[in-house]
């Protein structure tokens, strides 16, 4: 029995506010902060997003591309501003470890210290 493994194969899921959408509006993502396309980096910004402005209504599980320039803000705020792209095993695995850290934080309701928990 022979099974097509090949990316042709899966069906590819089309989201409306994912990536894509982004590119077919032409909005220019080489100026986007990396940690706005990160699954985690994102869920973080929303986390503090949430916690800063509760009268604003921020998706749970969207990606919400229309709340970009507040979540840009938020990068600016939680001092993370400098951070590199992880790129090795080793930074993927304390990029992850110090964002749940500080998702934990503000879930919790406390003050995030991004330099006291810096990668």
């Amino acid at each position: 029995m022979d099974i097509d493994m090949s990316f042709q194969f899966y069906p590819q899921r089309s989201e409306p506010d994912g990536p894509a959408a982004a590119a077919a509006e032409g909005s220019d993502t080489e100026a986007r902060h990396w940690l706005l396309g990160t699954v985690y980096g994102r869920d973080l910004l929303k986390a503090a997003l949430r916690q800063e402005r509760p009268d604003l209504v921020v998706p749970e599980f969207k990606t919400a591309l229309h709340l970009d320039p507040q979540l840009d803000e938020m990068i600016d705020k939680l001092g993370l501003r400098h951070w590199l792209r992880p790129t090795s095993l080793v930074d993927r695995a304390n990029y992850l470890r110090v964002v749940m850290r500080m998702v934990m934080a503000l879930s919790a309701g406390q003050a995030v210290d991004a330099a006291a928990l810096a990668m």
